[in-house]
């Protein structure tokens, strides 16, 4: 039978952690890799009591506070199994998540990345449950709204499917990778990765029945960050693999500044259509999913908070390309990490 590990990194959020931990152990009979970075004695208090009562815990303490890619590297390398399923702290998975991830590495044998929908998890707040309604909408994120929304079949896809906090690879395909995951960037890695995948040939699925929840940022200021991180990380990964850009991800640039430099007639009624498409937007999703007014009013600022963060974030990323390709990938191995007392 195939072997999976699940891989978490976590900084400094010990109940979203413990959340997510446990929706993993009462799932599955599986070893779980916690790379924790900084110093947080809560964490690792929490981890070692857990490793106390749970053999499948191996957790991972680093020195200091690493970047995302460089702490899942080192998880890569800690894991001996035949798969490994990144999650982030802040989801859970859904019930068959993990069974249903093996039963698809299984049936298709020549699939070597599999991923699924974050959905936005029951309780969350109205503005929550706008965000996600939002990251699902393709006015919104275009193409890229199926990572946040259960699709009705599985299908071959590509990066634009698939997200990290819901993520499986075969171990072997990592083979003759120092590090995988780039550690030049600190958003959009896994982007990175699968158009690197993709040009080798590696298939990718995105499966439906392989979900998890995914706790949506909780104001305005937090989503608007979220889309200004990813704009910058799209404009670094488009300089250190040109062939990864596509003409949509220009838009929002191109938008703003037709915004700040355009003029007369033609302006206003472009300026009138998108504030009227994304009124109609709003009202469209508030109806079909019965909401209330305040969500309403939080999705018709959402298209100006996305569209207006990505398109600074792409300018922001576009200034940093000089300094960040400058940077080399480390050597995780080499990485000074702090084993449990137990293991020293």
């Amino acid at each position: 039978m195939l072997k999976l590990d699940v891989v978490i990194i976590t900084y400094k959020r010990r109940a979203l952690l413990q959340r997510c931990l446990e929706s993993v152990l009462k799932r599955a009979d599986v070893k779980v890799i916690v790379v924790a970075s900084g110093d947080d004695p809560e964490t690792r208090d929490y981890l070692e009591s857990l490793r106390s009562a749970c053999e499948n815990i191996e957790p991972v303490y680093l020195k200091g506070r690493f970047s995302k890619s460089a702490a899942r590297n080192i998880a890569l390398n800690r894991s001996d199994a035949d798969m490994v399923f990144f999650l982030d702290d802040d989801s859970f998975v859904g019930d068959g998540t993990i069974k249903k991830i093996i039963e698809k590495f299984a049936e298709h044998g020549d699939v070597d990345v599999i991923g699924g929908p974050n959905i936005t998890p029951e309780g969350s707040s109205g503005f929550q449950r706008a965000a996600g309604y939002a990251l699902s909408s393709a006015f919104i994120a275009w193409s890229m709204r199926k990572r946040f929304k259960m699709g009705k079949k599985e299908r071959f896809c590509d990066d634009r499917m698939l997200t990290l906090c819901n993520l499986a690879f075969r171990k072997k395909v990592f083979e003759g990778m120092e590090c995988p995951f780039d550690e030049r960037l600190y958003y959009n890695e896994e982007n990175l990765l699968l158009q690197r995948m993709k040009m080798k040939g590696v298939k990718m699925l995105y499966c439906p029945g392989a979900y998890v929840y995914h706790q949506r940022r909780n104001n305005i200021a937090l989503f608007a960050e979220q889309v200004f991180r990813s704009g910058e990380g799209r404009a670094l990964m488009t300089a250190i693999m040109p062939g990864s850009f596509l003409p949509v991800y220009s838009v929002p640039v191109l938008a703003l500044g037709f915004a700040l430099l355009g003029r007369g007639p033609l302006l206003a009624g472009l300026v009138l259509l998108y504030c009227g498409s994304a009124l109609l937007n709003a009202l469209f999703v508030t109806i079909r999913e019965k909401e209330n007014r305040k969500v309403f009013f939080a999705l018709c600022i959402m298209p100006f908070a996305a569209h207006f963060s990505y398109a600074l974030g792409t300018c922001a990323g576009l200034l940093r390309i000089p300094f960040a390709c400058k940077k080399k990938n480390l050597v995780s191995t080499e990485y000074a990490y702090l084993l449990p007392e137990t293991e020293k």
